[in-house]
């Protein structure tokens, strides 16, 4: 699957921040192949927001993404089409 540069360089920052291993790559690139709208839409804004400073940690009180998102103005990270325990599961 091709991927735009932008999402790639939003791939590798996250890469790179979060310490990926091998296995983590592979899962990122299979999510993208089997949905790629929404996981085009998600890593896109998963980046934005790791570049905006959330963390899920203890110190943030393990904040969810879309609450951090929302307060940032950033978009919606699940596109409206998950929600609740929904969330998990993707």
């Amino acid at each position: 699957m091709k991927i735009s540069k932008a999402l790639a360089g939003d791939l590798r920052y996250l890469a790179a921040e979060l310490e990926w291993d091998e296995a983590g790559k592979v899962e990122v690139r299979e999510s993208l192949k089997a949905n790629p709208e929404f996981f085009t839409h998600f890593w896109t804004v998963f980046a934005q927001a790791h570049r905006a400073g959330y963390r899920f940690c203890q110190a943030t009180g393990f904040q969810k993404l879309e609450v951090f998102c929302k307060e940032k103005g950033l978009p919606d990270p699940y596109n409206r089409q998950y929600s609740g325990a929904e969330i998990d599961r993707v």
